[in-house]
Protein backbone atom coordinates (compact mmCIF):
# COMPACT_ATOMS: atom_id res chain seq x y z
CA UNK A 1 0.00 0.00 0.00
CA UNK A 2 1.47 3.61 -0.57
CA UNK A 3 2.34 5.87 2.00
CA UNK A 4 -0.11 9.34 1.68
CA UNK A 5 2.48 11.85 1.60
CA UNK A 6 1.77 15.18 4.25
CA UNK A 7 1.40 17.82 1.62
CA UNK A 8 -1.66 15.81 -0.19
CA UNK A 9 -3.14 15.31 3.21
CA UNK A 10 -3.14 19.04 4.15
CA UNK A 11 -4.82 19.60 0.93
CA UNK A 12 -7.35 17.27 1.63
CA UNK A 13 -8.23 18.61 5.29
CA UNK A 14 -7.80 22.24 3.87
CA UNK A 15 -10.91 21.03 0.95
CA UNK A 16 -12.95 19.54 4.13
CA UNK A 17 -12.75 22.64 6.17
CA UNK A 18 -13.22 24.97 2.77
CA UNK A 19 -16.61 23.67 2.47
CA UNK A 20 -17.45 23.43 5.90
CA UNK A 21 -16.75 27.17 5.81
CA UNK A 22 -19.13 27.55 3.07
CA UNK A 23 -21.94 25.25 3.89
CA UNK A 24 -21.88 27.64 7.35
CA UNK A 25 -21.08 30.80 5.90
CA UNK A 26 -24.56 30.65 3.58
CA UNK A 27 -26.38 29.78 6.24
CA UNK A 28 -25.35 32.85 9.35
CA UNK A 29 -28.36 35.25 7.87
CA UNK A 30 -30.84 32.13 8.75
CA UNK A 31 -33.01 33.04 11.73
CA UNK A 32 -33.75 30.15 13.75
CA UNK A 33 -37.39 28.52 12.98
CA UNK A 34 -37.25 26.64 16.10
CA UNK A 35 -38.87 29.25 18.15
CA UNK A 36 -40.36 27.62 21.94
CA UNK A 37 -43.57 29.11 22.98
CA UNK A 38 -43.07 31.36 26.01
CA UNK A 39 -46.01 32.35 27.14
CA UNK A 40 -44.82 35.25 29.31
CA UNK A 41 -42.85 36.52 26.07
CA UNK A 42 -46.03 36.96 24.03
CA UNK A 43 -48.30 38.34 27.49
CA UNK A 44 -45.34 40.72 27.59
CA UNK A 45 -44.41 41.95 24.78
CA UNK A 46 -45.55 45.58 25.24
CA UNK A 47 -42.69 47.39 25.20
CA UNK A 48 -43.50 49.07 21.52
CA UNK A 49 -43.15 45.67 19.81
CA UNK A 50 -45.77 44.13 18.55
CA UNK A 51 -48.06 41.54 20.93
CA UNK A 52 -47.07 38.24 18.77
CA UNK A 53 -43.20 38.44 19.58
CA UNK A 54 -42.04 35.24 21.36
CA UNK A 55 -38.80 34.95 22.67
CA UNK A 56 -36.27 32.65 21.57
CA UNK A 57 -33.52 31.77 24.11
CA UNK A 58 -30.70 30.43 20.88
CA UNK A 59 -30.99 34.20 19.63
CA UNK A 60 -31.31 35.58 23.12
CA UNK A 61 -27.79 34.15 24.27
CA UNK A 62 -26.22 35.95 20.69
CA UNK A 63 -28.08 39.32 22.50
CA UNK A 64 -26.67 38.21 26.44
CA UNK A 65 -23.34 37.90 25.00
CA UNK A 66 -23.52 41.23 22.90
CA UNK A 67 -25.02 43.35 25.63
CA UNK A 68 -24.74 41.37 29.25
CA UNK A 69 -22.02 38.75 29.91
CA UNK A 70 -19.63 41.58 30.72
CA UNK A 71 -21.45 42.38 33.91
CA UNK A 72 -23.23 39.17 34.60
CA UNK A 73 -21.66 35.26 34.32
CA UNK A 74 -24.20 32.44 34.34
CA UNK A 75 -22.00 30.43 36.48
CA UNK A 76 -22.70 30.37 40.39
CA UNK A 77 -21.91 32.45 42.82
CA UNK A 78 -19.70 34.44 40.20
CA UNK A 79 -20.72 37.64 40.17
CA UNK A 80 -18.98 40.43 37.99
CA UNK A 81 -19.99 43.81 38.12
CA UNK A 82 -23.98 42.42 38.30
CA UNK A 83 -25.35 39.42 39.95
CA UNK A 84 -25.14 36.19 38.66
CA UNK A 85 -27.57 34.73 36.57
CA UNK A 86 -27.12 31.19 37.67
CA UNK A 87 -30.17 29.06 37.84
CA UNK A 88 -32.23 32.60 37.24
CA UNK A 89 -35.08 30.53 35.13
CA UNK A 90 -36.17 28.97 38.73
CA UNK A 91 -36.14 32.23 40.80
CA UNK A 92 -37.32 34.86 38.93
CA UNK A 93 -40.51 35.01 36.36
CA UNK A 94 -40.97 37.11 33.07
CA UNK A 95 -42.35 40.27 34.65
CA UNK A 96 -39.32 40.44 37.11
CA UNK A 97 -36.58 39.95 34.55
CA UNK A 98 -38.13 42.59 32.00
CA UNK A 99 -38.66 45.10 34.65
CA UNK A 100 -34.85 44.11 35.65
CA UNK A 101 -33.31 44.89 32.71
CA UNK A 102 -35.51 47.88 31.76
CA UNK A 103 -35.06 49.15 34.81
CA UNK A 104 -32.33 47.96 37.05
CA UNK A 105 -32.75 50.03 40.11
CA UNK A 106 -36.22 48.55 40.57
CA UNK A 107 -34.86 45.72 42.27
CA UNK A 108 -32.07 45.00 44.94
CA UNK A 109 -29.35 42.95 44.16
CA UNK A 110 -27.08 41.13 46.63
CA UNK A 111 -23.81 40.83 45.48
CA UNK A 112 -21.12 40.02 48.42
CA UNK A 113 -23.09 40.06 51.51
CA UNK A 114 -25.05 43.36 51.01
CA UNK A 115 -27.63 44.62 48.57
CA UNK A 116 -26.97 47.06 45.49
CA UNK A 117 -28.62 49.36 43.80
CA UNK A 118 -28.37 52.78 44.24
CA UNK A 119 -25.13 53.09 42.35
CA UNK A 120 -25.79 50.33 40.03
CA UNK A 121 -23.70 50.38 36.41
CA UNK A 122 -26.81 49.06 34.31
CA UNK A 123 -27.55 51.09 31.34
CA UNK A 124 -31.23 52.04 31.37
CA UNK A 125 -31.62 52.63 27.88
CA UNK A 126 -31.43 49.40 26.31
CA UNK A 127 -34.71 49.91 24.45
CA UNK A 128 -32.11 52.03 22.22
CA UNK A 129 -29.87 49.24 21.94
CA UNK A 130 -31.83 46.62 20.94
CA UNK A 131 -35.16 45.70 19.02
CA UNK A 132 -37.88 44.51 20.53
CA UNK A 133 -37.22 40.84 19.50
CA UNK A 134 -34.13 40.92 21.29
CA UNK A 135 -35.29 42.08 24.64
CA UNK A 136 -38.07 39.11 24.31
CA UNK A 137 -35.21 37.00 23.11
CA UNK A 138 -32.80 37.43 25.85
CA UNK A 139 -35.57 37.42 28.60
CA UNK A 140 -36.77 33.90 26.90
CA UNK A 141 -32.51 33.43 27.44
CA UNK A 142 -32.65 34.24 31.07
CA UNK A 143 -35.74 32.58 31.86
CA UNK A 144 -34.21 29.22 30.18
CA UNK A 145 -31.21 28.72 32.81
CA UNK A 146 -32.26 26.24 35.09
Amino acid sequence: MEKIKLPTVILILTLLFMVAACGSAASGNVQPTARPYTPEAVQGAGNGGSSDLVGNPEDGLVVFEQYCSECHDVREGVNIEGPSLFEAGTRYDYAYVKESILYPTAHLAFIEGEFEVDDSSMPVDFQEWMSSQQLEDVIAYVLSLK
